[in-house]
């Protein structure tokens, strides 16, 4: 069982098929084993938001279904290294489905999660670990940011 009643990161078919209220999002969601797990809990005025920037659709009667979970998901994962305009361009960049577009991140997390243990295992050195770490993010941000314009100058 993992610890601090975290839980691992559900694939599609395990997400909730019935439609939950925000409450029950957010007990859901808060509960689930991030990759980033120092991050603050989600609260209902951050899902407001990310409905009002566009990240999210707008719900049916104040539930939630499965799109939402995976999209929330996503973004709790990644709004420590992508801006909102960068989340909105990146959902509206992606032609796959809520689902493979979940799946898919869920596949990528799992591979790249090996790489800070292979990280540890090939420098001895903690503060070099931390630079490689630190260097390897910063390039992938500014990789992923050209990525990004490149699909919202196409779509101009």
């Amino acid at each position: 069982m993992p610890q601090n009643n975290k839980t691992p990161l559900t694939d599609w078919d395990h997400l909730p098929d019935i439609e939950l209220y925000l409450d029950q999002v957010l007990t859901i969601l808060n509960r689930q084993d991030y990759p980033i797990p120092s991050e603050p809990e989600l609260t209902a005025s951050m899902i407001n938001n990310y409905v009002k920037a566009g990240l999210l659709p707008r719900t049916k009667s104040k539930r939630y279904g499965k799109e939402h979970l995976a999209r929330l998901i996503i973004i709790s994962a990644l709004k420590s290294v992508l801006t909102v305009t960068e989340l909105k361009n990146l959902f509206d960049a992606s032609e796959r489905s809520d689902e493979a577009l979940y799946e898919q991140f869920r596949a990528i997390l799992r591979e790249e999660e090996e790489l800070p243990k292979t990280l540890a295992r090939e420098m001895s050195d903690p503060i070099e670990e931390a630079i490689a770490c630190a260097v390897r993010a910063t390039l992938y941000k500014q990789r992923t940011r050209q990525l990004l314009e490149k699909t919202v100058d196409a779509d101009e």
